[in-house]
């Protein structure tokens, strides 16, 4: 597994091919031609049963592995994960009267605040472990790419990451992705959010129409 940060070489292969899989799959299943299906992006509450649009972590309940998307992929639907975005909030209103950061109050900015404790994400298809991906080198330096521009003021940034081995889930399977993390209880600050990077094949109006 690799993770990259621009959607080329091998990542844009291993996007094409996910993307593949789940249009001719559809097209297969649902015995409809291309014009009748749509490609969307994947959204967090729609076919993830996120409880909002956002990709929100919750709290974690223990020092490893804690429960985030746990769900079936809704009839009719056909998904791609294939990389996330470690967002940066910027750090506006965290800056001291002496120019230094005030670390205690900068979540989802620095490689200390709550998205660094994040280090893996594990996915399980169908009830078999699938993936297990390493994203600490990611979400632990999104404060310092925030940040590089300096000076102070408010710094924002989502960094997208491209996988070499997307993941992808027909309709009525079920899906869960669980997050390691290296702390316990309350986050302190700001919720962390890691989106997901993906695609739905699905028929057009289900969601959306062209």
């Amino acid at each position: 597994m690799t993770f990259y940060d621009k959607l080329e070489g091998d990542a844009r292969k291993a996007y094409e091919d996910s993307i593949g899989v789940i249009w001719a799959e559809a097209q297969r299943q649902l015995s409809l031609d291309e014009q009748a299906l749509v490609l969307r992006d994947l959204l967090a509450s729609e076919d993830m049963t996120l409880a909002t649009e956002s990709w929100l972590m919750p709290i974690p309940t223990t020092v490893g592995f804690n429960s985030w998307i746990n769900t079936t992929i809704d009839d009719t639907r056909f998904v791609a994960i294939y990389g996330f975005a470690a967002v940066s909030a910027g750090h506006s209103g965290n800056i001291t009267a002496g120019g230094a950061v005030d670390a205690a109050n900068s979540a989802l900015r620095w490689p200390s605040s709550n998205l660094a404790h994040v280090t893996l994400l594990r996915v399980t298809r169908g009830g078999k472990q699938l993936r297990i991906w390493q994203v600490q080198p990611f979400t632990a330096n999104v404060g310092i790419h925030a940040s590089d521009d300096a000076g102070g003021g408010a710094q924002n940034g989502a960094y997208n990451f491209y996988a070499d081995d997307p993941v992808t889930v027909f309709q009525n399977i079920p899906i869960k992705v669980e997050f390691f993390s290296t702390a316990s209880g309350a986050w302190q600050g700001a919720t962390p959010v890691l989106p997901l990077l993906g695609k739905v094949a699905e028929p057009e109006g289900k969601t959306i129409n062209r």
